[in-house]
């Protein structure tokens, strides 16, 4: 176990915490309404392309049976 006084740990991690904030900018890029717009846009159509693919059942495979009880 490492013995720091608290006062210390709190002065550290205020130092990291400030460094990181000065530099989120340059690694995490928050999209403005436009883009936003148009990366839901995305999602929707990703999503439509997915539910309507043909579902396993369709394609001939049979669920696996499940048991209900230890008896089964």
């Amino acid at each position: 176990m490492v013995r720091v006084l608290r006062s210390t740990a709190c002065r550290v991690i205020r130092r990291v915490s400030l460094a990181l904030s000065r530099r989120i900018a340059r690694y995490v890029h928050l999209p403005n309404e436009e883009e936003a717009a148009a990366m839901k846009q995305r999602f929707r159509q990703a999503s439509d392309t997915i539910s309507h693919r043909q579902s396993p059942r369709k394609m001939g495979v049979k669920p696996l049976g499940l048991r209900t009880s230890l008896a089964d």
